[in-house]
């Protein structure tokens, strides 16, 4: 998804697309997104459907079909109950649906299940003309990967035709933009509590009491919080006030996982009693910590051997940190695609190929739905630029199981064989966040 206004309305529009999903079909995406129907603030919306979960949530369903007139217009009747019902009219061919659904699926022989897809697409549209936040959230793998296309065709411009877990993403973010940490459709924690609990269910072998070990906690609780205030940016409508509260942000985020790396130096040095005299290389860092590092190979060639295997991610974040803290800075720029068939915007930062070839190291840039990839790069005329909330994303989730392992390494048992191990308050919690929580992490 492309960087978009969609926080900024009262309630938002789930439209959920089931009509070829059965109770097995169901992903972890569209489960979480149901636990939180009956919630004020969301309206949801299902088509015809065959399963009982969907059925049971009855008043919302609604039901359609087609009337076809006369020349080039055909109506599509959407009924919510027996007495409800609402008629548009569209003045399109049944032959130009036949040609759109042709040009999704790339062949001439097309099914009925996939012409319906389509009209599916004409009812969004329908939801979408009094506010454009509504989002269409579907598994159909052909309707996302021609989103963009989809709408540059439609009369509104904007249908957000999304993914269950990026709806999942959008909605939390939705939720906690308005200051509402759910964990559940009706019972929220505070701001500090939800991002402790997105820190312990991550971090699962951090216990409580050490003085370099509770340092990197709170560095990963305000990742966390950062992320959120980056991904509040990304759904806000780009202009220079939200590019520049994105750089803002992704700065302190960066400067945060290098504060990370070096807790977990400074614990390695006082576990392994290297007691490094020059305190300002002791560091993970292959370049600045050079000599800190030999003694760590002496004491525990484990230890070194685990950092060496996050050496590409490590060098990256380091140069980036050093731009922030000590170069010219990252530059932003805005970026406008006005393609026919494929308008969009959003804000970038300015990579070089030097940045761009450790991110290539790490062998995890896959492209998505969109016209940049999974880690938020977008190439353009030879260039490249980054986008910073997907590349943050893709970042944290990276670095959890560094983390985990590196713990794991310096001692720390997994909570879930301590606190875990009997049923208590702290287990409770952690397991309805963990089930039912909306992260920004639901799409990586």
């Amino acid at each position: 998804m492309d960087s978009r206004e969609l926080l900024n309305t009262s309630k938002l529009l789930i439209h959920l697309d089931t009509i070829d999903l059965d109770e097995s079909d169901l992903n972890e995406g569209t489960k979480k997104l149901l636990e939180y129907f009956g919630n004020e603030s969301l309206e949801f919306r299902f088509p015809p459907n065959k399963f009982e979960r969907i059925d049971k949530l009855g008043k919302l369903n609604y039901k359609y079909y087609l009337n076809w007139k006369k020349g080039e217009i055909f109506e599509i009747v959407l009924k919510y109950t027996e007495n409800q019902e609402t008629r548009w009219a569209f003045s399109k061919q049944l032959d130009l649906i036949e040609r759109i659904t042709q040009k999704v699926y790339g062949k001439k022989s097309i099914l009925a299940k996939e012409r319906e897809s389509i009209i599916q697409i004409y009812i969004q549209e329908i939801f979408n003309r009094s506010d454009k936040t509504g989002l269409f959230v579907t598994n159909n793998k052909r309707l996302l990967e021609n989103r963009l296309y989809l709408e540059s065709i439609s009369y509104q411009g904007k249908l957000n035709i999304v993914s269950p877990l990026e709806a999942c993403e959008i909605v939390g973010l939705f939720f906690r933009n308005k200051k509402k940490y759910l964990v559940q459709k009706n019972h929220s924690f505070n701001k500090g509590l939800w991002h402790w609990s997105f820190l312990r269910m991550n971090l699962d072998r951090y216990n409580v009491g050490d003085f370099f070990i509770d340092a990197l906690a709170r560095r990963f609780s305000f990742c966390s919080m950062a992320l959120d205030e980056m991904g509040f940016q990304f759904y806000t409508k780009p202009t220079n006030d939200t590019a520049n509260n994105l750089i803002y942000h992704f700065n302190y985020f960066i400067s945060l996982i290098t504060g990370i790396f070096d807790n977990l130096a400074l614990k390695t040095d006082e576990f392994l009693n290297i007691n490094f005299s020059n305190k300002t290389q002791i560091s993970i860092n292959p370049r600045s910590g050079k000599d800190f590092l030999k003694e760590v190979r002496e004491k525990n060639p484990q230890i070194r051997n685990y950092i060496d295997s996050y050496h590409p991610i490590i060098i990256l974040i380091h140069k980036l940190r050093n731009l922030i803290i000590h170069g010219g800075m990252i530059k932003d720029f805005a970026y406008e695609d006005i393609s026919p068939e494929s308008k969009w915007k959003g804000n970038f930062l300015e990579i070089d190929a030097e940045t761009l070839q450790w991110i290539k190291r790490l062998k995890l840039d896959s492209k998505q739905n969109d016209k940049f990839s999974k880690w938020g790069i977008y190439s353009f005329h030879d260039e490249f630029a980054l986008e910073p909330f997907h590349f943050s994303k893709q970042l944290l989730n990276y670095i959890i199981p560094f983390i985990n392992g590196y713990l794991e390494l310096l001692g720390y048992p997994s909570i879930k064989d301590t606190l875990f191990k009997t049923e208590n308050d702290f287990k409770k919690q952690i397991e309805i966040f963990n089930k039912t929580a909306l992260t920004c992490l639901e799409n990586c």
